[in-house]
Parts: C-alpha cells; sequence; structure tokens
C-alpha cells in the first residue's frame, strides 16, 4: 500500500492511481479518516510524511481506518474472538452471548435455571469483550464459597488469570507493590461480596473507624475504574431493604463500571420490590414503581433459559424430564439419636417460643431464630449442628465483651435476615448458652451414630435409578 501526504488537508492518504495527461500529473486518493475518495495535483500532495519517525504508527492508522469497514461487518455477524478448546459453547449459552453481542448498553441480568452454566456465559462474554478492546479491568463479585470455582473455572477454561484479593492481604499488597492503591495494581479481581459490603456501625468501633474501613474496603474497590463488573448471586445484594449493605455495595458497584452483568437463577423471589432493587441497578430509570415491572418491560434486561428448554449441540434434551416422588421417611433403631435430637430441639423451640410471646418485651428476631433451627433439624442434623455451633459461638464472644449482640430491624425472611438473626440479642445469654451446648452435643452423638436418616433413604433409589 503507497502513502501520500495532503499539504492542503494535512492528511495521510492511500494511493489509489496515478494519471498523467499533456505533461501533468494528478493522483486518485483515498482519505481513511474521511472516507472519502477524491483528486490531487502532483503540487498538492508529498511522498514524504512529517515526521518519518511516525511511519509505522502513520501506517498502522492508515491500516486501521481501512480494516474498519470490514471488522464493523464482521461484529454484526457475531463473536470475533475463538472459542478455546477446553469450552464447548451450548446453544442456549451462545444465545446469551449473540443477545450481549447486540446490545450497545451491556449492562444485563443474566437469569438461567441453576446448572445451565451461568459462568461460562460470563466468561464467554468477558472473552469477546476483551478481544474487542472494548474492556481491560474487570471485577468479579461473589459469595465467599465461589470465589475458587470462580478463579478456577477463569483459568481453566479460558486461560485468564484473575488476582482473588481478600482483606487480610491488603497489608501485605501494600508492601509489595509500595502502592496504595490495592485494587489499581491489578486488571482482573475476584473479591468475596461479604468482605467489601458497607458498615453501618460495629461494636467498639467509633465512627471514624467505621468510615475508614468502609473507604478502604467498599469504596475503594468500587473507585478502582472497572470495565466491567460481574455480581454472582446478585440477588443477594437486592436486600430487604434499600439500605441493607449488600443492596448498597450492589448500588455502588452499579454505578462504577459501564457494563455490568448480574449473575443469579432467582431473579424474582415472588416480591416485586427486591426484584426492582435488582432491575434499577441495571437500569436506575427502567421503572417508575413496583407496578410497571411487567413481563414484556422486563425483557430487554434479562436473559433466561430454563432446563427443560436446554438442548445439547445434537439438539438433543440437555436435562431428562423431571419426575417428583415423595418418600416415607421412619426413625429406625439406628436413628433413634436422630429422633431424640428432633424432638428436643422441638421441645427447646417450643418453650423458648412461648416464653417470648408471652413476654412483654417480645424480641422478634429470637422468635424468628426459634424458627429458623425448625427448620434447620427438619433438614439434616449437620445443618442445625453448625447453626447452634455458630449462636453459641457469637454468644460466647459477646459474654466476654469481644462482640455485642444486635436487635434488626425485620422486613422479611430473605438469606441476609436468616443469617442476621444469629446475632439477635439474647434475653438470657447463660442459660441459652447451656441448652444449646446440650444440643450441640446431642447433634455430634447423631451424627456418629448413623447416616441421616434422608441420605440413608435417598442413596438406594440413586443407585438403583428407580
Amino acid at each position: 500500500m503507497q502513502t501520500l501526504y495532503d499539504l492542503k488537508n494535512h492528511h495521510i492518504l492511500q494511493l489509489l492511481s496515478e494519471q498523467t495527461v499533456w505533461g501533468m500529473t494528478s493522483y486518485t486518493v483515498y482519505d481513511p479518516c474521511a472516507g472519502t475518495v477524491y483528486t490531487l495535483q502532483a503540487d498538492e500532495v508529498s511522498f514524504e510524511t512529517p515526521n518519518s519517525r511516525n511511519s509505522i504508527e502513520i501506517e498502522a492508522g492508515i491500516r486501521y481506518q481501512l480494516i474498519l469497514p470490514w471488522l464493523q461487518n464482521e461484529l454484526r455477524g457475531g463473536a470475533v474472538s475463538v472459542t478455546p478448546e477446553s469450552v464447548i459453547p451450548l446453544p442456549h449459552q451462545r444465545y446469551v452471548l449473540e443477545r450481549v453481542l447486540r446490545s450497545e448498553n451491556i449492562r444485563f441480568i443474566l437469569a438461567d435455571e441453576v446448572g445451565l452454566g451461568k459462568t461460562i456465559e460470563a466468561g464467554l462474554v468477558i472473552r469477546e469483550l476483551k478481544k474487542r478492546g472494548l474492556i481491560r479491568r474487570i471485577l468479579i463479585v461473589c459469595p465467599t464459597g465461589l470465589v475458587t470455582q470462580w478463579h478456577m473455572e477463569m483459568q481453566e477454561k479460558f486461560g485468564e488469570q484473575y488476582h482473588v484479593i481478600l482483606p487480610e492481604e491488603f497489608d501485605t499488597i501494600r508492601r509489595i507493590t509500595r502502592q496504595q492503591d490495592i485494587y489499581g495494581q491489578f486488571d482482573q479481581v475476584i473479591s468475596p461480596m461479604d468482605a467489601i459490603k458497607p458498615l453501618d456501625h460495629r461494636a467498639g468501633w467509633s465512627a471514624e473507624k467505621v468510615d475508614a474501613y468502609n473507604r478502604e474496603r467498599s469504596e475503594g474497590i468500587v473507585n478502582s475504574g472497572w470495565d466491567l463488573i460481574v455480581i454472582d448471586e446478585a440477588h443477594r445484594t437486592a436486600g430487604s431493604g434499600a439500605d441493607v449493605a449488600r443492596h448498597r455495595l450492589g448500588r455502588m458497584l452499579s454505578e462504577a463500571s459501564p457494563y455490568l452483568l448480574l449473575l443469579t437463577a432467582t431473579p424474582h423471589s415472588g416480591k416485586t420490590e427486591p426484584f426492582l432493587r435488582l432491575v434499577h441497578m441495571i437500569d436506575r430509570d427502567a421503572f417508575p414503581n413496583e407496578k410497571a415491572v411487567v413481563k414484556e418491560q422486563v425483557a430487554p434486561y434479562l436473559i433466561r433459559s430454563e432446563k427443560r428448554e436446554a438442548l445439547d449441540n445434537e439438539g438433543n434434551k440437555l436435562f431428562k424430564n423431571r419426575t417428583t416422588r415423595v418418600l416415607e421417611l421412619h426413625w429406625e433403631a439406628q436413628h433413634s439419636l436422630q429422633k431424640e435430637l428432633y424432638e428436643a430441639v422441638t421441645k427447646y423451640v417450643s418453650k423458648a417460643y412461648r416464653q417470648e410471646m408471652q413476654s412483654s418485651k417480645r424480641n422478634m428476631m429470637q422468635v424468628l431464630l426459634l424458627i429458623m433451627f425448625q427448620r434447620l433439624v427438619s433438614s439434616s442434623t449437620r445443618a442445625v449442628r453448625v447453626s447452634l455451633e455458630k449462636r453459641v459461638g457469637l454468644l460466647q464472644e459477646s459474654t466476654s465483651g469481644q462482640l455485642r449482640l444486635r436487635p434488626i430491624t425485620v422486613e422479611n425472611e430473605d438469606e441476609e435476615t436468616l443469617e442476621s438473626v444469629i446475632t439477635a440479642v439474647s434475653s438470657n445469654q447463660q442459660s441459652e448458652t447451656k441448652e444449646l451446648q446440650n444440643l450441640i452435643a446431642l447433634a455430634k452423638q447423631a451424627e456418629y451414630q448413623y447416616p441421616d436418616v434422608k441420605l440413608d433413604k435417598l442413596l438406594p433409589k440413586i443407585h438403583s435409578g428407580k
């Protein structure tokens, strides 16, 4: 490709053709900046650029301008990145990628049912946007238990290295990088959700210390200049109210990046208000109120595939049709301690529940905690033991002055509320601690005695395929 310089307009041009008539030479040229073709006389051009040191950059710029129409045409046809060999996208995952790429405003709720690969979908979108040069700095926020999964999947399936940054590593990172801006040192970061959510208060902390904590964790990560933010289990940021810590974090993150992906298998819990808060993270002006939230209006913001509709790459159903059967359970002799535990927890809950309901200073958080214990003992021995141990640990810390149990306003029984009731103020810490320790000891004995009755009945059914 031969180039020349327009002396009048000061543009680098591509030479298309040369004509000489009656001894006078003219050139037909293409201006990639303006996208026009025109003719110049010999005295209007130069084959020497004003700054020969920049000839390589100029040449690259012209080539970019020349291939831009082709590139735009290719982008209209779909992805330009090559899918790694370790990932074979399923039809519904390719649909998500195509749907996202068709949008100029990449802010979506990816709401596929559990098991359909929302992590893969997010990885495909990230890979494509990086290939197009649209994003460089990426933040993934997820519950603590999913941090390792995200790190491994991004590395193994997409060959992408992400840095898991935990608050306890802040000082080490500062010493190594000699920088105060922790998150600014890494372009691809995974962070646990609860490690960075803002605090309103903490027992024994001054307002200044709480502010410093929030500046380092919440504000530090929010103000780090991200191009794309991914929030997994995003329904947790919908909150039971606009001021719940996780929702405040979600709002802050949603405003901190032009591109946003919210991943959740349960975007709508049956209550419109939390769902409205979730959609407002995507678009603050989407809906003026709850009455405006209708299926047709939500569609532009939400992408959802269901298991019953999912197909593999051969067009076969990805999942077998689900059949539901009720199994009747009976405690046998080997489950005697499980039965004893269930009866003991039920007796404790009934007694404490009556006391709270008859009290003139009724503690509704304590009532909710008791209901949770009853549900957990109906679930499994381990489930109730773990929660009882956590409650006792908090009671003991509170007694030693390390932690003050706190009252919490309950709006509904979402996940955040159920986690919070563990810290409910105790009516009688000493008595409650003693009774719960007895239940924990019994739960441990029940676990040692024999596998859970549900597991005992379920495993043979799974092995037999019936």
